[in-house]
């Protein structure tokens, strides 16, 4: 797809000084400026630690937001909202371990929608302005984007007026240790829900919706399972709602057509709040799916779906044996590869026939 750049601009926020702006947005005709921008946007859409969010739309940035989105959009308005952007950034930072550094705007189209991403970097050895202007080629990697705020203007339009409205919209990153607080604050970002709180809430709310249309534990295990391997399939990777909804359809019965399609609206109330969109984070996945273990002694790390209970699942390759008290339980390993049992056997002095 795409990524097409109709505006660029970069101020600079200064510790404890006036923000200095810049006197004309970047000319995008020139090589060095219009990469920088697809750099920025390029990515930050490689971020997986993004924090989904809306707008407290009581708050300034908002107003002057919705001001842009209501008006001509052109060269003037697009800078007037950054310098109303400035202004809150240097409102926030006054009192915080925050020290600034350049803040770059930067308009563009990229799967159907506009958005506007407010990114900033660091005024390092490597990033080297002139007059808030690049002269030569900077290197931006993702160590260099410490801050950044992503609005999708087709998203946001859509909320307007719609009470209860939960779609994300924002898109808010920050880099680990620095306090970002303070950029977070100027832009009124409120209702954040992280990637790892959506990947672990997302199958909860999935079998919560299923179980009020099937009144059976194996069914909501399968559906549990599919997740999870959606999620394994796309480590690293977007996950969408809608995608969600199509495997729950799935467990619906035709019974209860009613409960097809229902899904999002149910992920979306206020009793769990989770977002269009989320990134699955390795760590977060691996988690729900994996039982793992480690002591001084021990270190163990298991699929859940090959544990099963000794007697009732035997197909499954690891079983668990209960056993009258909770320190008698056992786990029973078969089906072991042959080069980690010759390696166990090897370790034992275990003698075969030849």
């Amino acid at each position: 797809m795409i990524l097409k750049v109709s505006r660029f601009v970069i101020h600079e926020l200064i510790k404890d000084l006036k923000p200095r702006l810049a006197s004309r947005l970047l000319d995008l005709e020139k090589e060095v400026i219009r990469k920088l921008a697809v750099d920025l946007v390029t990515i930050y859409q490689k971020k997986s630690s993004v924090i989904w969010g809306k707008f407290d739309l009581k708050q300034r940035f908002p107003a002057s937001f919705k001001e842009y989105i209501g008006c001509a959009q052109d060269d003037k308005d697009f800078f007037e909202l950054t310098s109303s952007a400035m202004e809150r950034l240097e409102e926030e930072m006054k009192g915080t371990a925050g020290t600034g550094g350049y803040i770059c705007f930067v308009e563009y189209y990229h799967k159907g929608s506009n958005h506007v991403l407010i990114a900033m970097i660091k005024n390092t050895e490597g990033v080297k302005l002139k007059n808030l202007t690049p002269q030569t080629d900077i290197h931006i990697d993702k160590s260099r984007l410490y801050q950044a705020i992503d609005i999708n203007f087709s998203s946001y339009v859509d909320s307007i007026g719609v009470q209860g409205y939960t779609k994300s919209y924002l898109a808010f990153i920050s880099k680990k240790g620095e306090p970002s607080g303070y950029f977070q604050e100027a832009f009124a970002c409120i209702d954040n829900v992280t990637p790892s709180v959506a990947v672990n809430k997302t199958p909860v709310a999935a079998k919560k919706y299923v179980s009020s249309f099937v009144d059976d534990k194996g069914c909501l295990k399968e559906l549990e399972r599919r997740i999870y391997d959606y999620y394994k399939s796309n480590v690293g990777k977007t996950i969408t709602l809608d995608k969600i909804s199509d495997i729950v359809n799935g467990f619906i019965p035709d019974s209860n057509p009613e409960g097809r399609d229902g899904f999002i609206e149910f992920a979306k109330s206020d009793e769990w709040q989770l977002p269009d969109s989320f990134q699955a984070v390795k760590g977060s996945v691996e988690k729900l799916v994996n039982i793992s273990l480690s002591t001084d002694e021990i270190g163990l790390s298991f699929a859940k779906a090959v544990l099963g209970l000794e007697g009732r699942d035997i197909e499954k390759s690891i079983m668990y044996r209960k056993g009258e008290e909770l320190s008698d339980g056992k786990l029973i390993v078969l089906k072991l590869p042959g080069d980690f049992v010759r390696m166990v056997e090897d370790e034992l002095g275990v003698l075969r026939d030849a």
